[in-house]
């Protein structure tokens, strides 16, 4: 999976290393997409779901930040750096026998895409999908819930409300 180098990487103010930083970076999202895909394949004539969750954000030098890659998650949060270092992305995968079987998940789902959302809340939405019934199910904290609470503060660093950032 090296497929991108450093001299496919057009930043003439960035070094060769620094270049081939990001070609390394593009090849290794370049290799979890084949593994998605693969499991995607595997599982698309079933009655499946697949849920995809990111481990994190990265910088890879930007122009405002100079030599910078990797997390700056020590930096004062502003709306830049919440977006470089902690949106994740997330997606769920309907094969088409599970939106024919599951229309109601399903419709909750594509609602759900444009709703605010943090990764504390995911074991709610998993245990929903599952139909596990536990006393430990918060609604108000599954994203494909009606009762989902839309408002909740989302912390960043137990500090700063990403919904209150400009």
């Amino acid at each position: 999976f090296k497929r991108f180098t450093a001299e496919d990487i057009k930043r003439p103010d960035l070094s060769i290393a620094d270049r081939q930083i990001i070609a390394d970076y593009d090849n290794s999202i370049l290799y979890n997409d084949e593994v998605l895909n693969t499991i995607i394949d595997k599982y698309k004539s079933e009655d499946a779901v697949i849920i995809y969750l990111s481990d994190h954000s990265e910088r890879m030098f930007g122009p405002e930040n100079g030599k910078k890659y990797g997390r700056q998650t020590f930096e004062p949060i502003d709306k830049k750096n919440a977006i470089e270092n902690f949106e994740v992305p997330m997606w769920i995968f309907c094969t088409e026998e599970y939106k024919a079987n599951h229309k109601d998940f399903f419709d909750n789902i594509c609602k759900a895409a444009i709703l605010p959302f943090m990764t504390d809340a995911i074991p709610h939405m998993i245990i929903h999908l599952a139909g596990v019934k536990t006393n430990t199910y918060n609604p108000e904290r599954d994203i494909l819930s009606p009762q989902f609470d839309s408002k909740r503060p989302r912390l960043l660093r137990k500090e700063t409300d990403y919904n209150s950032l400009k």
